[in-house]
């Protein structure tokens, strides 16, 4: 279904700081942001629109930094029908990303 965020309310910026430094002896954490966010379905004419069902969403955002700031290319968002599933998604991420650095 082709829909337009109509809504994007309570964002919260939690900052993990992973206690190891790059080569460059820089700490390496993450900016992880949530919010709310709600989707309505977009004109049949829409240019601009996202492929999600209509409906309210837990959203996350991710971003690798150095010395607490953002670092590298911007991460997609991701959508969740439940507050659940999100906490599931980061705790994952944080797992993934700790044995990668």
């Amino acid at each position: 279904m082709k829909c337009n965020l109509v809504d994007k309310t309570n964002p919260e910026i939690k900052y993990v700081d992973f206690g190891i430094k790059d080569k460059l002896n820089r700490n390496i954490g993450v900016n992880i942001t949530t919010y709310h966010v709600t989707f309505a379905q977009a004109p049949e004419d829409a240019r601009m629109w996202y492929a999600i069902d209509a409906g309210d969403y837990y959203a996350l955002h991710t971003w690798i930094t150095r010395d607490g700031k953002n670092y590298g290319a911007i991460q997609p968002n991701k959508y969740f029908k439940t507050a659940q599933e999100r906490e599931t998604a980061i705790n994952k991420y944080l797992t993934e990303t700790r044995k990668r650095h």
